[in-house]
């Protein structure tokens, strides 16, 4: 009993400590953000990628091509884990998309398994590696 007490003074705290960064981070990221560059299987795109911005606004993130709305993704972050679900539209339906990202200062780093079979473990792309890398900058 003493050694469950003594585990939940330290773990619990450290959990919330946890969940609360999660919840910052996505109010961090809160606003627009330029696309920067992006990598498919391995092939970098910056030419296309001036063409996106993303917008962050409550749990969701709006994908702006041409400053006209594309695509609307509900975003779930845990840990370094990024979930993302589309919303329903007449070209994408109800894809989900598992990753990771990292946020350092006004630049976004996300990276997604394509297939959504799995979660990356790191923000390289290679060709055949169905894996997309997004760098955003904040505007």
């Amino acid at each position: 009993m003493r050694f469950t007490k003594q585990f939940l003074l330290v773990i619990f705290p450290l959990i919330l400590i946890v969940l609360v960064a999660k919840a910052d981070d996505l109010e961090k990221l809160a606003g627009t953000w330029q696309l920067m560059e992006m990598q498919i299987n391995g092939n970098s795109n910056t030419k296309d990628a001036a063409k996106y911005k993303w917008v962050f606004a409550d749990g969701k993130y709006t994908i702006l091509q041409n400053d006209k709305k594309a695509e609307v993704w509900e975003v779930k972050l845990s840990g370094r884990s990024i979930d993302s679900k589309h919303h329903i539209t007449d070209r994408i339906h109800g894809r989900s998309l598992t990753g990771i990202y990292e946020l350092s200062g006004d630049t976004l780093k996300v990276c997604y398994d394509l297939e959504g079979k799995s979660r990356p473990d790191d923000f390289q792309t290679t060709p055949g590696s169905r894996r997309v890398l997004y760098v955003l900058q904040r505007k």
